[in-house]
């Protein structure tokens, strides 16, 4: 005769327990993975921004990736919320994707940080000359963190990189992906020898959740450390494709520029509306 399991309290309970569990470190394992983390803080909108001021008053601007695209729809400032996010960009101001969020304390609308705090404006900057094309090359890949950014000083510095990118992005001529047709290969065919003697090129990859998606950079400026600022507007339509896309954006500072490393280059992603 078989024995029949238990569905006392207790035992429902426990294995209730267990499964919950599981679920918890599942859903830990895929945050590690995907290296979302999550953080508490304050809720702010100014300037078509919206920041997550946490308990040490540092300030991030928190950028909406979730799949309805209205993760904060209906929140106040001062809101105090958890959030869970990507990375944290050390970008200037620093930067986060954000894609779920839980209110834990209603704010009442009237929450004004200090303005020193999302104050960045730095006390001194030089804006520069530049000339700039939009290359789509998408190629999907897991575990790379966006945007990178790549310093070229040569001709051979150009065909390294694209050598060891070509098998994962469109990196050739006559892209159909770009909206004029330019391949890669094609913007790079002005990039030789005598435009290397006194010029640089900055090669910023970015990914995209949407192949609607544009960029449009609007300032280059260096500050008073050497940091190079590049500010890129992104630009979202109000309908857009569920298509992943990746973007080669390729900078041509004014002649006679140049930056130490790709450590002094800060990539400052404003969502345009």
């Amino acid at each position: 005769m078989k024995k029949r399991k238990s569905n006392s309290p207790v035992g429902i309970f426990f294995r209730f327990f267990i499964l919950s569990f599981i679920v918890v470190l599942a859903v830990i394992g895929i945050m590690l993975v995907k290296g979302y983390s999550f953080t508490v803080g304050k809720l702010y909108f100014k300037d078509e921004l919206t920041y997550l001021i946490n308990e040490n008053n540092v300030a991030v601007v928190v950028y909406d990736t979730s799949k309805s695209n209205n993760l904060f729809e209906g929140y106040l400032n001062g809101d105090e919320l958890l959030v869970m996010h990507g990375e944290i960009r050390e970008s200037y101001p620093m930067t986060t994707d954000a894609y779920f969020v839980i209110r834990l304390k209603k704010g009442d609308g009237n929450y004004q940080p200090d303005n020193k705090i999302i104050d960045f404006n730095p006390l001194f900057e030089e804006d520069i000359l530049f000339e700039v094309q939009y290359i789509r090359t998408d190629g999907y890949h897991e575990g790379i963190n966006y945007p990178i950014v790549k310093v070229i000083r040569s001709v051979e510095e150009l065909s390294d990189y694209y050598k060891a990118n070509k098998d994962k992005y469109n990196l050739g001529y006559n892209s159909g992906f770009s909206d004029d047709k330019t391949g890669f290969l094609d913007a790079c065919s002005r990039y030789d020898n005598t435009y290397f003697e006194n010029k640089i090129l900055l090669i910023i990859l970015l990914e995209e959740g949407s192949g609607s998606n544009r960029h449009k950079v609007n300032k280059l400026s260096y500050l008073e450390d050497g940091t190079l600022v590049v500010n890129i507007e992104r630009i979202v339509p109000e309908i857009g494709t569920c298509d992943m896309a990746q973007w080669h954006i390729l900078i041509e500072l004014e002649a006679g520029l140049d930056v130490d490393d790709e450590s002094k280059i800060s990539v400052v992603i404003d969502v345009g509306l």
